[in-house]
């Protein structure tokens, strides 16, 4: 399924206002374009080390389409908690 077919199945949905769809495409469009290895080197360079990690995950049915092209950490993670604190710098 392509971006532009997930945009119009949400924005021909009836279950929530329309002004909503922006909404969700704007997370869509920014939030699922990180994962939990991405966020990791980006703390990383930052300077930081990270010294909790908690995924946030539930039960997810996928249908053959959206399975066979995204990775499968990033269908069934839904978030991640995470303490990350810089790196003490050397003597």
């Amino acid at each position: 399924m392509s971006d532009e077919q997930i945009e119009s199945m949400v924005r021909a949905s009836n279950v929530h206002a329309p002004d909503w769809a922006d909404v969700m495409l704007g997370e869509y469009g920014t939030l699922n374009k990180t994962g939990v290895d991405d966020l990791g080197r980006a703390l990383v360079q930052a300077g930081f080390v990270v010294r909790r990690l908690h995924l946030l995950t539930s039960p997810v049915p996928l249908p053959p389409e959206p399975a066979s092209r995204l990775d499968l950490s990033v269908l069934g993670i839904e978030g991640v908690e995470l303490v990350a604190v810089p790196v003490a710098p050397g003597p």
